[in-house]
């Protein structure tokens, strides 16, 4: 008895021994700002004059390498970018220090205290203070603030000449003062963003504009989406709503030269709103300009377009030089007729450059003429498909899939359609992507020492078959290919909402929209940060979703819950996976031991 009082004792005493100092650490920490908030505001001052210091000093090193020829690098160029906006944003806490201490020392001829306010400006100070050393940190560590640029493009796409895709007629445009919104348009796959980032790459290189911002929109776009998206390519400040983020885009923007590169526009939006300063044009001596990429002639005129550029395939020459570099060389020359049967297929496929190089990565390796001639044949077939029924813009998807019926198992296409259950332009990490494979029974690896090196081989297949793009420890679908692999799980197009891939407020809307889910079989629902399932109202009740044997959920957004989806659990009885990973979940929800087919389940939380 007495070991036992001796023992539960001692464990008492250890609990409360590594418990009360982390409890006691910040609540003497907050107490403390109201009386540190001179001392803050002085060391936040000092930490950013030595910011100031090094950004001097890196723009000296900059210079000096570019009177050698060489392009500052982008990690220097987004560096600058996070400079201006911290400063600002210190500037910013200084004004309400001064105007506070003014407010103070003018009562009564003495110093009064307002405990709240101190409170706030010496805790945004010491935050503010973090920031600043880290900026000065990473500033020591560039080992190179320049690179040297290729003189040429590569053969093949990338080397599209500026002649072909039209680059010096867009630069004319923005160089014109009369024209402020410029549009670029075309059906998918013709080598619109390829073009956009040539202009993008341009104007880095020269001193025309002082902000060259280049942002993704696609189909689901949003206000919040686009907003979060400048947020994280260029660390602008966080709001706490779309208001006061789009407050800090624009202060940061109003007094300087931009252009601004919205890429793959689906509808009209309100750039105001994300921030974007008005009227856009001349305004006090500021150049203000936006280009837009779509593939519609009308999202042109929704968006005020004042000059328009119609993008179409390559020219015979480029469109045959492409083809060939996918092909290869040896498969080209291996046989008499290919060659031949080569400017045939380049013409099937209307010199349109995703197409030549995906459908040519699919022909490497065939050095049988039966092969060719069978694979134009399935290309013609398609078209006349296509004129008969199906709409213009879908016409890329019957020759593209082509690259798809080349791969060589019904696992590794399962595994491609499944790639396209994450959201458009969205960098999928190669880990995660392995492990919704097993989850799916695509990918056996129980066996395996390592059970994801099957997954990575399948990845690597996907990217030689140009069917993927390679990232950093992640991949990404092109989004022609991506809307091609929807298509194909959709039956070529023939059914509708058998999966669904919702993100920001689309997710808001379809988990309103109760009748969308009879026939769903897999989704996928992606939050933001402004747009989160602290939104949903809790009569989400979708009816006979007996058909639902997939459900990935990412809340990204920093308050959110699941409950909407928890709480309603019972109707998703045929769930067999089920991923709501970094969903911050504060309990396990009691709710799943109802899903008797599930066999894979996730509710992991990334490390922060």
């Amino acid at each position: 008895m007495v070991s036992l009082i001796s023992f539960l004792s001692n464990t008492a005493t250890s609990v409360i021994t590594a418990v009360v100092p982390s409890c006691i650490e910040p609540i003497s920490r907050n107490i403390t700002y109201p009386f540190k908030v001179s001392d803050n505001v002085q060391a936040l001052e000092v930490a950013t004059n030595r910011l100031d210091s090094k950004q001097l000093d890196v723009k000296n090193r900059v210079h000096m390498e570019e009177l050698q020829g060489l392009t500052q690098t982008n990690q220097v160029e987004q560096w600058f970018t996070q400079v201006e906006v911290v400063k600002e944003e210190v500037d910013e806490i200084k004004k309400r220090y001064d105007i506070e201490r003014s407010r103070c020392l003018s009562l009564i001829g003495s110093r009064s205290f307002n405990c709240w306010s101190n409170y706030r400006i010496s805790k945004d100070a010491a935050i503010k203070l973090m920031e600043v050393e880290e900026l000065c940190d990473r500033g020591n560590k560039f080992e190179e603030v320049a690179t040297r640029l290729p003189q040429a493009l590569p053969v093949g796409l990338e080397a599209v000449s500026t002649e072909v895709v039209g680059l010096q007629e867009i630069l004319r445009y923005i160089d014109n003062d009369q024209y402020n919104v410029i549009g670029i348009w075309g059906m998918g796959g013709v080598g619109k963003t390829h073009l956009l980032r040539l202009v993008h790459d341009h104007y880095k290189r020269s001193s025309a504009f002082d902000s060259v911002i280049f942002v993704t929109a696609s189909k689901e776009c949003s206000i919040e989406k686009l907003q979060e998206e400048l947020c994280k390519k260029y660390s602008f400040g966080r709001g706490t709503d779309v208001e006061s983020q789009a407050t800090i885009i624009s202060n940061y923007l109003s007094n300087r030269n931009f252009l601004i590169l919205l890429d793959d526009v689906w509808e009209q939006i309100d750039l105001q709103r994300v921030g974007i300063p008005f009227p856009l044009g001349l305004v006090n001596q500021f150049r203000r300009k936006v280009i837009i990429t779509t593939r519609s002639l009308v999202v042109c005129g929704q968006m005020d377009v004042q000059k328009s550029h119609k993008v179409v395939g390559l020219d015979d020459e480029k469109a045959l030089c492409l083809f060939y570099k996918m092909v290869g060389d040896e498969t080209i020359n291996s046989h008499p007729l290919i060659k031949s049967l080569a400017i045939e297929a380049v013409k099937e496929l209307d010199c349109l450059p995703l197409a030549l190089k995906t459908i040519g990565r699919s022909m490497h390796g065939k050095k049988n003429s039966i092969e060719w001639y069978h694979a134009i044949d399935l290309i013609r077939k398609s078209r006349l498909h296509e004129i008969e029924s199906c709409r213009e813009e879908n016409k890329i998807y019957y020759i593209l899939k082509l690259s798809y019926d080349s791969l060589k198992t019904r696992e590794l296409k399962d595994c491609f359609l499944a790639c396209s259950l994450w959201p458009e332009d969205w960098n999928i990490p190669k880990t995660e992507l392995i492990e919704c494979w097993m989850g799916l029974g695509l990918l056996d690896a129980s066996d395996a020492e390592n059970p994801y090196n099957p997954g990575h081989i399948l990845i690597e297949n996907l990217l030689s078959a140009c069917l993927l793009e390679q990232g950093e420890d992640s991949v990404k679908m092109h989004d022609v290919i991506r809307d091609m692999a929807l298509w194909l799980a959709h039956d070529s197009g023939k059914t509708r909402d058998k999966w669904i891939v919702r993100q920001g407020v689309g997710v808001n809307q379809v988990l309103h929209q109760q009748n969308s889910w009879c026939h769903v079989e897999r989704a996928a629902l992606f939050t933001t940060l402004f747009i989160g399932f602290q939104h949903l109202v809790d009569e989400f009740i979708p009816c006979d979703a007996n058909k639902l044997h997939f459900l990935m959920v990412r809340n990204d957004d920093r308050f959110g819950v699941v409950e909407p989806i928890v709480k309603n659990m019972g109707f998703f009885c045929t769930l067999a996976f089920l991923d709501l990973s970094d969903c911050r979940l504060e309990s396990f929800p009691q709710d799943i031991s109802k899903l008797v087919n599930l066999r894979h389940l996730n509710l992991s939380k990334k490390s922060n």
